[in-house]
């Protein structure tokens, strides 16, 4: 994420066996600002026998609330205020009634974001409706609408939960390349924006995208809206917006975050446009959304720290943590019996 220029992401939901201390620590390290969210979950989940959860990723409700709390407490703030810890919520089905409200009164009480999947795939838009609700007002009755509350997805929302979340400040993370990986369907996001939704952009996680390059995100967000609405419903700058102004505001950070401007804090992406790909040197927009990769990135700072010069992280051994890497992949390889 570094090396492609991300400053700032949101992690949708950690389970407590992936080493919630020991990724908090990684990111402290490493200097980027992260929003990380303990997965809450009580149900094993709406899904059928042959896709349902493994038995080891469902987690125990009281035993993801006493993780909340400790992870927030030992790491909302830290890096001087870099980390924050929210609430991610599992998926609809598998996150009980009294979970629901239970979380969205936590929230509310500690000031935490919430985050959560939703309406990803056609059959969230059938479980919603099997309990006589469309998205947004099963969310609505819960007081999960609202500022600071962040669904990933949203690729079925109907015009009524479109109004919902513009009436009520929900924002949306768009992960244009996840949902065309999974053949998920394609969100409205150009209906979105029109009526007043914050839309950020996302990539959803390694496994459904093989990317963290928002910069390659975002010409897939404007390439796909152009196929439904036409070539100028969704410009070059509709997606760096995206990526910035709209991320921070979803965050509830738009004051600190997402323009370059006095007051601010000091999040500063330098591309370098000494690539064929990107010359000669035209509208820079254009060259950033439709020309560049993250790989044309040549500085970052997050905070005017810089984490990234002349295309090297700073705060890490890249050597090192590639090695490892390798060796942990060869590692899960083996158990699996490949």
């Amino acid at each position: 994420m570094l090396r492609t220029g991300t400053t700032c992401f949101l992690e949708a939901g950690l389970h407590r066996r992936y080493g919630l201390d020991g990724i908090a620590e990684a990111v402290l390290r490493s200097g980027i600002r992260a929003f990380l969210s303990k997965k809450v979950m009580d149900l094993k989940g709406y899904a059928t026998v042959e896709n349902a959860l493994p038995e080891g990723m469902i987690e125990d409700g009281e035993q993801c609330i006493k993780d909340f709390l400790e992870m927030r407490r030992k790491w909302a703030g830290a890096g001087e205020g870099r980390i924050d810890v929210w609430i991610g919520l599992r998926t609809p089905g598998a996150v009980s009634d009294e979970m629901f409200r239970r979380a969205a009164e936590l929230a509310d009480e500690l000031g935490a974001g919430i985050t959560m999947h939703l309406a990803e795939v056609e059959e969230d838009i059938k479980y919603f409706a099997s309990r006589g609700h469309t998205p947004s007002s099963f969310l609505k009755g819960f007081g999960l609408l609202g500022r600071r509350r962040v669904y990933a997805h949203c690729v079925w929302l109907g015009d009524q939960d479109i109004e919902a979340f513009a009436s009520t400040g929900t924002s949306v993370a768009h992960c244009p390349s996840s949902n065309l990986k999974l053949g998920s369907g394609i969100a409205p996001v150009v209906r979105m924006l029109r009526k007043g939704v914050t839309v950020g952009l996302g990539c959803d996680g390694g496994p459904s995208n093989d990317a963290y390059d928002m910069v390659r995100e975002m010409k897939t967000a404007a390439l796909l809206q152009k196929v439904f609405n036409g070539p100028q419903a969704f410009t070059c700058w509709d997606a760096l917006e995206m990526a910035t102004v709209m991320g921070a505001r979803a965050l509830g950070l738009e004051n600190q975050l997402g323009t370059l401007e006095p007051g601010k804090k000091a999040d500063i992406v330098v591309f370098r446009f000494d690539h064929p790909s990107v010359r000669p040197f035209t509208d820079p927009a254009s060259l950033v959304v439709y020309s560049a990769t993250g790989r044309d990135v040549a500085h970052v700072f997050v905070d005017g720290s810089p984490v990234v010069l002349d295309g090297k992280v700073r705060t890490m051994d890249e050597e090192r943590v590639l090695r490892e890497a390798e060796k942990r992949l060869e590692a899960v390889l083996r158990k699996a019996g490949r």
